[in-house]
């Protein structure tokens, strides 16, 4: 039967290789020239056969270390990413808390969530709404100025709609001469001043600020300064 065969085919596969181990034995256990030539290829062979073993070793051993150090310098630039950020975040915290404890008005912090400058108009969402007393048409601020007013209120959220956008419009001033005019978006970062008499003393470098005569924005919110 098969398991027979099997059995007489594994005898002879062993007696075989008896015979090679005792033929091995008595070939190395002769001296002569021949022998000592054949002694000295057989262990070239074997010893490059060990080299690239130890080789093929040492580079399985030196990839798993490159690729360790390089999930490791990936995690540290991704952990200091983080620590910047939130550096960044407390200098922005700091100098928020500076702004509401020398503004006269009582501000709400709120946060930004979404930006949206390709509709119909340029807008942000943020983290508050009617719960948290936020109301249509209050300004927004940060410490560098003017950011535009609330246009939409929901229950936790709202829409602010921006100064950079082509239907805004403020009443505003040069700080310096008082001289008063309205601005509205240009392109980018620019505004124009408009509305305001052609020998009107304005000034490079001079600062814009609210007027005052809107019932939505308080006077002296900074705005920009005169670059032409």
């Amino acid at each position: 039967n098969i398991f027979q065969k099997q059995i007489v085919n594994l005898k002879e596969y062993l007696l075989l290789t008896f015979c090679l181990l005792i033929s091995l034995i008595l070939l190395f256990s002769n001296n002569t020239t021949q022998i000592e030539s054949l002694k000295v290829i057989i262990l070239d062979i074997i010893g490059t056969y060990k080299e690239r073993i130890v080789s093929f070793e040492s580079n399985s051993s030196l990839k798993k270390e490159i690729d360790y150090l390089r999930r490791q310098n990936t995690f540290l630039a991704l952990e200091n990413s983080r620590m910047r950020e939130a550096l960044l975040e407390n200098e922005r915290l700091r100098k928020i808390i500076g702004f509401k404890e020398s503004y006269k008005y009582n501000l709400i912090t709120s946060k930004v969530i979404g930006i949206n400058l390709r509709g119909f108009m340029n807008h942000i969402f943020l983290d508050m709404g009617s719960n948290d007393h936020i109301n249509k048409n209050m300004p927004i601020v940060l410490p560098e100025g003017l950011v535009g007013k609330i246009f939409k209120v929901g229950n936790n959220h709202s829409i602010g709609h921006l100064l950079i956008d082509q239907n805004f419009r403020v009443s505003a001033e040069v700080q310096r001469s008082g001289m008063k005019g309205i601005i509205s978006w240009k392109s980018g970062q620019l505004c124009d001043l408009n509305e305001i008499p052609n020998r009107s003393d304005i000034r490079v470098g001079d600062l814009i600020v609210t007027s005052g005569y809107s019932e939505i924005f308080p006077e002296g919110i900074f705005i920009g300064k005169v670059i032409s």
